[in-house]
């Protein structure tokens, strides 16, 4: 559960959710830390971090933009992924 206390004025926060299989034997890596509910920040190797922790690929996800007070970004809508046309190169293994 996410809980959002963005300062008024500071414009659009762009969240993005993934839901990952866990393995019996996970261990979650070290950085950036090894608690549930992990929040990757800006700089943060989302990549490196699905690799450590022996991942995979997400069987789903979603995101969302939140912006405080009157809205200053138009967000398009957009459809479904494909996940079948992810080329080899863009899956951590």
């Amino acid at each position: 559960m996410l809980a959002l206390r963005l300062p008024s004025g500071t414009g659009p926060h762009h969240y993005t959710v993934v839901l990952y299989a866990q393995l019996v034997n996970f261990t979650a890596p070290s950085a950036p830390a090894p608690n549930p509910g992990v929040h990757l920040s800006k700089g943060d190797d989302l990549t490196s971090y699905i690799s450590s922790a022996g991942l995979g690929m997400p069987p789903t996800g979603s995101y969302f933009t939140v912006e405080v007070g009157t809205a200053t970004v138009n967000v398009s809508p957009t459809t479904a992924v494909d996940s079948a046309t992810f080329s080899a190169s863009s899956t951590a293994t």
